[in-house]
């Protein structure tokens, strides 16, 4: 089998040159499509991998490039494409969808007799549309790595042209995804939201880097959050129940960014033991969880979006070292609660009570709740055996 990865991922350098002048980057992807991209580049058939991506620049002048020229390079030691096209308003649209059309094209006739398949990562239909138009003259098969369902993606729809803009894509997006060959998704109940003509699907919710080491750091008398701070992620329960709670010396401890933060800095202004810290590298983010005394995520469970999804933060707290307090969403599958404390009823006084009553249990005991968690996930979920999955998935399909 021959298998063309197309997403966003990109080296180091490249990536680092987009941080430096980009106002928005996507860190969560490009995080997970370098984890899957080592785990491929683990696996015997390393040779007969390929990439294809397209840079996430933000539109000229915000990134200072009119032109994105087409390059060669390689990431873990597999060859890479990056894409070509202009960087202006509709014209990027446009001449991503040909030149990313010519490219797979290009790939697919390299191999006229070899079983193919595409591993896109989401359902973007700039990538979808050309691949299901080329689908039957270059005999491929097309898969799709779906993170998150497009109809419950939080984005701007301000104004009646981002409304407009909205419903088309989504529309586009569902028609062309239910076209696919096969899927993979983070939760199960992703398949019927999605998979209306019962294709062959699998789950997997993430994964972490095989090579994290376990390490531990001095404890600060902080409890943390890290992640969204849009409102309906249960940000603005967190603080207050943490006011409840009224246990200094204790901090509350937040990165990110939202709808949120203007409030938030507010209530940061006038209460000491609230520090926003606004958005930071992911280095800096990670330390920060190693040192805290206890992680968060109130991510409300009651909401119909958290039945499509899996938090990405989830693999990150638990490879931290640090006990992590989550809320009970039905888009985890249940052994993950075994390493995870918990909340129970997601009210503001129940919550203040849960976080008291873990902050209160011993130290060893928390942290040897924190050890498991580490190992469970770097066992069970790390890169090269998730991806080990995906491959055999993918090949089976590709008969």
């Amino acid at each position: 089998m021959k298998l063309l990865f197309c997403g966003i991922a990109s080296d180091d350098k490249r990536f680092q040159r987009i941080l430096n002048s980009a106002q928005v980057v996507p860190f969560a992807q490009q995080k997970l499509e370098r984890l899957m991209i080592r785990g491929l580049a683990q696996l015997p058939n390393r040779a007969d991998i390929e990439i294809l991506s397209i840079l996430p620049v933000q539109r000229f002048p915000k990134y200072p490039c009119s032109v994105i020229r087409k390059e060669h390079g390689e990431i873990e030691h597999i060859p890479v494409r990056y894409l070509g096209f202009v960087n202006l308003p509709v014209l990027k649209q446009i001449t991503t969808f040909f030149t990313f059309m010519k490219s797979v094209y290009s790939w697919a006739k390299k191999y006229p007799k070899e079983q193919k398949v595409v591993l896109l990562y989401g359902t973007n239909p700039l990538q979808t549309i050309p691949l299901l138009l080329l689908r039957s003259i270059c005999k491929i098969k097309l898969a799709s790595y779906v993170s998150e369902v497009d109809s419950f993606r939080l984005v701007d729809t301000s104004n009646l042209a981002a409304r407009m803009k909205r419903k088309l894509y989504v529309s586009a997006s569902a028609k062309a995804t239910n076209a696919l060959d096969a899927y993979i998704f983070v939760s199960e109940y992703m398949n019927e939201q999605i998979n209306h003509w019962r294709k062959p699907y699998m789950v997997a919710e993430g994964m972490v880097d095989q090579c994290a080491p376990y390490a531990l750091a001095e404890k600060k008398k902080e409890i943390l959050y890290a992640g969204s701070l849009n409102q309906r992620y249960g940000i603005d329960k967190l603080v207050k129940a943490f006011i409840k709670m009224n246990r200094p010396p204790y901090k509350l401890v937040i990165y990110g960014n939202g709808d949120y933060v203007p409030q938030l800095q507010k209530i940061a202004e006038s209460n000491k033991m609230i520090e926003y810290r606004g958005t930071a590298e992911n280095s800096i983010i990670m330390q920060a969880e190693r040192e805290a005394e206890l992680l968060v995520n109130p991510r409300p469970s009651e909401e119909l979006f958290t039945r499509y999804s899996f938090p990405s933060k989830t693999f990150e707290y638990m490879l931290s070292g640090t006990p992590c307090l989550i809320t009970r969403l039905p888009g985890i599958p249940d052994a993950y609660f075994r390493y995870c404390y918990t909340f129970g009823a997601e009210t503001v006084d129940a919550m203040a009570s849960t976080m008291a009553a873990v902050l209160d249990t011993p130290a060893e005991e928390r942290q040897l709740l924190a050890q498991q968690a580490y190992s469970y996930v770097l066992q069970n979920k790390n890169n090269l055996c998730q991806m080990k999955r995906i491959w055999e998935f993918l090949e089976e399909g590709a008969k």
